[in-house]
């Protein structure tokens, strides 16, 4: 992970950032897919120099088989995407092979990471949300602690005895 502190932004990560500690065969195998895909993005260059980050962890409430996708600022507030502030893999049941069928869920990351970028979806979170909680639990360096907080500058080393 690029970790660097910038005047403008607080701290910047890199612009793609999977945590799979936690999560289960399946859901690990959708967080490696999303990951690959995503990071060839022509928007991805565009939301890091925006200082959004892209996160993929595992979901709090099904770590075996779903990762969460979500798209965080700077200021720790989460994008949101139609009513939450995270996209969900997909998981159903097929009665037919009667078994059940995961998938990346790419379409829906792929359109918000585009909105995103371009300006069209800018409604973000101004809480902290079940969300948020569990991306600074597997995140901890994107806790508050540069809140407010100017990053050194002019910083010498003395190399005088």
């Amino acid at each position: 992970m690029n970790i660097s502190t910038n005047a403008n932004y607080g701290p910047n990560f890199k612009a793609l950032y999977v945590e799979k500690a936690g999560m289960g065969e399946t859901a690990s195998y959708l967080a490696e897919s999303i990951a690959r895909q995503i990071d060839y993005l022509a928007c991805m260059e565009k939301l890091d120099n925006q200082g959004i980050d892209t996160i993929i962890i595992k979901d709090p409430k099904n770590s075996e088989d779903r990762a969460m996708v979500a798209f965080i600022d700077p200021k720790n507030r989460l994008f949101k995407i139609g009513k939450r502030d995270h996209i969900k893999t997909n998981k159903s049941y097929d009665l037919k092979s009667r078994s059940m069928v995961y998938d990346e869920n790419l379409e829906t990351v792929i359109k918000a990471a585009n909105d995103i970028a371009n300006g069209k979806l800018t409604k973000k979170t101004s809480k902290m949300t079940q969300t948020l909680a569990a991306i600074l639990k597997e995140i901890p360096i994107r806790s508050n602690s540069f809140d407010g907080m100017e990053p050194l500058s002019d910083i010498g080393i003395d190399f005088t005895v």
